[in-house]
Protein backbone atom coordinates (compact mmCIF):
# COMPACT_ATOMS: atom_id res chain seq x y z
CA UNK A 1 0.00 0.00 0.00
CA UNK A 2 1.09 3.53 -0.71
CA UNK A 3 -0.51 6.82 0.19
CA UNK A 4 -1.75 8.92 -2.72
CA UNK A 5 -2.55 12.54 -2.05
CA UNK A 6 -5.67 13.90 -3.71
CA UNK A 7 -7.20 17.35 -3.60
CA UNK A 8 -9.49 16.23 -0.77
CA UNK A 9 -7.47 13.91 1.41
CA UNK A 10 -4.79 11.24 1.34
CA UNK A 11 -6.03 7.78 0.35
CA UNK A 12 -4.47 4.34 0.46
CA UNK A 13 -3.86 2.80 -2.93
CA UNK A 14 -3.24 -0.91 -3.42
CA UNK A 15 -0.09 -1.34 -5.53
CA UNK A 16 0.64 -4.74 -7.01
CA UNK A 17 3.87 -6.36 -5.93
CA UNK A 18 6.75 -5.71 -8.33
CA UNK A 19 7.65 -8.73 -10.42
CA UNK A 20 11.23 -9.98 -10.24
CA UNK A 21 13.51 -9.59 -13.23
CA UNK A 22 15.60 -12.28 -14.89
CA UNK A 23 18.67 -10.47 -13.53
CA UNK A 24 17.43 -10.82 -9.93
CA UNK A 25 16.72 -14.52 -10.48
CA UNK A 26 20.19 -14.91 -12.01
CA UNK A 27 21.93 -13.30 -9.01
CA UNK A 28 20.09 -15.63 -6.62
CA UNK A 29 20.95 -18.67 -8.74
CA UNK A 30 24.62 -17.72 -8.96
CA UNK A 31 24.92 -17.19 -5.21
CA UNK A 32 23.17 -20.52 -4.59
CA UNK A 33 25.41 -22.36 -7.07
CA UNK A 34 28.43 -20.99 -5.23
CA UNK A 35 27.02 -22.09 -1.87
CA UNK A 36 26.79 -18.54 -0.53
CA UNK A 37 23.80 -18.33 1.82
CA UNK A 38 24.57 -14.95 3.38
CA UNK A 39 26.51 -12.93 0.79
CA UNK A 40 28.54 -9.90 1.68
CA UNK A 41 28.89 -6.88 -0.55
CA UNK A 42 31.78 -8.36 -2.57
CA UNK A 43 29.93 -11.64 -3.25
CA UNK A 44 26.78 -9.75 -4.24
CA UNK A 45 28.75 -7.53 -6.61
CA UNK A 46 30.50 -10.49 -8.24
CA UNK A 47 27.20 -12.34 -8.62
CA UNK A 48 25.55 -9.23 -10.08
CA UNK A 49 28.34 -8.84 -12.63
CA UNK A 50 28.07 -12.48 -13.66
CA UNK A 51 24.26 -12.17 -13.84
CA UNK A 52 24.60 -9.10 -16.06
CA UNK A 53 26.89 -11.08 -18.36
CA UNK A 54 24.39 -13.94 -18.50
CA UNK A 55 21.32 -11.80 -19.15
CA UNK A 56 23.19 -9.67 -21.67
CA UNK A 57 24.09 -12.84 -23.57
CA UNK A 58 20.40 -13.75 -23.86
CA UNK A 59 19.46 -10.26 -25.05
CA UNK A 60 22.40 -10.14 -27.47
CA UNK A 61 21.38 -13.56 -28.83
CA UNK A 62 17.80 -12.31 -29.27
CA UNK A 63 19.04 -9.29 -31.22
CA UNK A 64 21.40 -11.31 -33.43
CA UNK A 65 18.72 -13.94 -34.13
CA UNK A 66 16.12 -11.29 -34.88
CA UNK A 67 18.45 -9.68 -37.39
CA UNK A 68 19.59 -13.03 -38.88
CA UNK A 69 16.32 -14.74 -39.83
CA UNK A 70 15.83 -16.53 -36.51
CA UNK A 71 19.25 -18.19 -36.32
CA UNK A 72 19.90 -18.73 -32.61
CA UNK A 73 23.25 -20.48 -33.08
CA UNK A 74 26.34 -19.64 -31.08
CA UNK A 75 28.26 -19.20 -34.33
CA UNK A 76 25.83 -16.58 -35.66
CA UNK A 77 25.92 -14.83 -32.27
CA UNK A 78 29.73 -14.69 -32.39
CA UNK A 79 29.78 -13.50 -35.99
CA UNK A 80 27.09 -10.85 -35.51
CA UNK A 81 28.70 -9.36 -32.40
CA UNK A 82 32.22 -9.78 -33.83
CA UNK A 83 33.50 -11.85 -30.92
CA UNK A 84 35.50 -15.05 -30.98
CA UNK A 85 33.83 -18.41 -30.50
CA UNK A 86 35.64 -18.67 -27.16
CA UNK A 87 34.00 -15.45 -25.97
CA UNK A 88 30.63 -16.83 -27.09
CA UNK A 89 31.34 -20.05 -25.18
CA UNK A 90 32.14 -18.02 -22.05
CA UNK A 91 28.86 -16.13 -22.48
CA UNK A 92 27.00 -19.47 -22.66
CA UNK A 93 28.87 -20.67 -19.54
CA UNK A 94 27.82 -17.54 -17.65
CA UNK A 95 24.24 -18.15 -18.75
CA UNK A 96 24.29 -21.77 -17.58
CA UNK A 97 25.62 -20.72 -14.17
CA UNK A 98 22.86 -18.11 -13.86
CA UNK A 99 20.13 -20.44 -15.12
CA UNK A 100 21.22 -23.99 -14.28
CA UNK A 101 18.11 -25.59 -15.79
CA UNK A 102 18.88 -24.21 -19.26
CA UNK A 103 21.67 -25.37 -21.58
CA UNK A 104 21.83 -22.13 -23.56
CA UNK A 105 20.31 -18.65 -23.68
CA UNK A 106 18.19 -19.67 -26.68
CA UNK A 107 14.86 -20.26 -24.85
CA UNK A 108 15.06 -16.89 -23.09
CA UNK A 109 16.23 -15.19 -26.30
CA UNK A 110 13.22 -16.66 -28.15
CA UNK A 111 10.91 -15.37 -25.43
CA UNK A 112 12.53 -11.92 -25.66
CA UNK A 113 12.03 -11.86 -29.45
CA UNK A 114 8.41 -12.96 -29.02
CA UNK A 115 7.77 -10.30 -26.37
CA UNK A 116 9.70 -7.36 -27.83
CA UNK A 117 9.81 -8.15 -31.57
CA UNK A 118 10.55 -5.09 -33.69
CA UNK A 119 11.37 -3.02 -30.61
CA UNK A 120 14.66 -4.96 -30.50
CA UNK A 121 15.83 -2.71 -33.34
CA UNK A 122 16.11 0.22 -30.96
CA UNK A 123 16.32 -1.51 -27.58
CA UNK A 124 19.23 -0.47 -25.40
CA UNK A 125 21.11 -3.65 -24.40
CA UNK A 126 21.04 -2.59 -20.75
CA UNK A 127 17.25 -2.99 -20.95
CA UNK A 128 17.92 -6.73 -20.82
CA UNK A 129 18.55 -6.40 -17.10
CA UNK A 130 14.92 -5.40 -16.57
CA UNK A 131 13.38 -8.26 -18.56
CA UNK A 132 10.60 -9.73 -16.42
CA UNK A 133 11.24 -13.16 -14.90
CA UNK A 134 7.91 -14.30 -16.37
CA UNK A 135 9.72 -14.69 -19.72
CA UNK A 136 11.93 -17.47 -18.31
CA UNK A 137 10.84 -20.87 -19.60
CA UNK A 138 9.18 -23.06 -16.99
Amino acid sequence: MIVAVTADAPILVDVPERQKTVAEIAVGNILASRGIAEPGLIEQARAAKRAADAVSAALALAISAYRNDGDYSQGTYASYWKVTRRVAQRDWEAFREAFPGLDSPEPLARAIVAEYGRRLEKLNPSAGLSVPAALLPA
